[in-house]
């Protein structure tokens, strides 16, 4: 028996065992580093996405924070204008209010001082330190009577009637 023929045909056979290995070895390879790379992708894909959104975040923040910061200047510098101008316009009306009051008062003053030293105002003030005035100015004589806001003077029996001290 001749054994030849036989051997001749295992390295054709293992040729094609090892090409079909080989073949079925990529298929698998192929296979396994698609996926690899889908998950690769998918992975990256989130690590992007959650990257963007933190970076996002971070400039919304500072933004925000400029704002806010550029709001309450604003604010403070407005109510600091606002307050100067109050109390300037307030402290001009005041001084101005002021200022016309006492020249009121002075006018008074200097028309009361010029009255007083008229004949009449010299005569008023004599009665005045006489205590007359007052009693006077109250209605208070003996034989003084009110009535409605006025003052008369009758006569009391048997007494006569009364009058006031001259100055």
């Amino acid at each position: 028996m001749d054994f030849t023929p036989l051997y001749e045909l295992f390295p054709d056979r293992i040729s094609k065992a090892a090409k079909d290995t080989l073949n079925d070895f990529k298929v698998t390879a192929d296979a396994v580093v698609k996926a690899s790379a889908e998950a690769t992708k998918a992975d990256l894909a989130q690590a992007v996405a959650t990257a963007s959104k933190e970076v996002a975040k971070a400039v919304a923040g500072k933004e925000r924070l400029q704002w806010l910061t550029i709001s309450v200047l604003g604010s403070c510098l407005a109510f600091g204008l606002f307050g100067w101008y109050m109390h300037h316009s307030a402290f001009d009306s005041g001084v101005s209010s002021g200022y016309a009051t006492g020249y009121r008062q002075a006018n008074d003053e200097k028309a009361a001082a010029a009255w007083a030293n008229t004949p009449e105002g010299k005569l008023a003030y004599r009665f005045a330190q006489s205590g007359e005035l007052q009693r006077l100015a109250r209605c208070e004589g003996k034989g003084w009577e009110k009535k409605n806001g006025n003052c008369y003077v009758y006569e009391v029996p048997k007494e006569g009637i009364y009058g006031w001290k001259l100055p």
